[in-house]
């Protein structure tokens, strides 16, 4: 799961593969994990770790619970009518996100492009 929520920052969420059904949480940047970290209660019992080598060099290891809790949580935050906007002052990067937002464009249906009279183009 990709996660972009306006105060804290980009995520990528996972199941860890060694059957321990803990979540990994990813970030590129470490400030967005610090943030993620000030909306778990007890979140002094997750620290950031780091590893070069990875795709995503930061990551905290969640029970799900936890994971869902906070995705909950910012889902109930939202106040705002665009997304990309609500970012602007943030973590995140207006351009960074219109990018991700131009670029899923190409997987709207056939439909969409047709209503639309052809392939967007920003």
């Amino acid at each position: 799961m990709w996660l972009f929520y306006p105060s804290c920052g980009f995520f990528s969420a996972v199941l860890k593969t060694d059957g321990s059904g803990l979540m990994k949480v990813r970030a590129r940047a470490r400030g967005d994990l610090v943030n993620l970290l000030k909306l778990i209660p007890d979140r002094k019992k997750y620290e950031v770790l780091t590893s070069w080598d990875r795709d995503y060099p930061y990551r905290i290891i969640v029970p799900p619970e936890v994971w869902t809790a906070v995705v909950t949580k910012m889902a109930a935050s939202i106040s705002y009518d665009n997304h990309k906007s609500a970012c602007a002052g943030g973590p995140l990067g207006w351009k960074q996100l219109h990018e991700v937002w131009l670029a899923m464009t190409g997987h709207e249906d056939e439909e969409a492009v047709a209503g639309r009279g052809g392939p967007f183009e920003g």
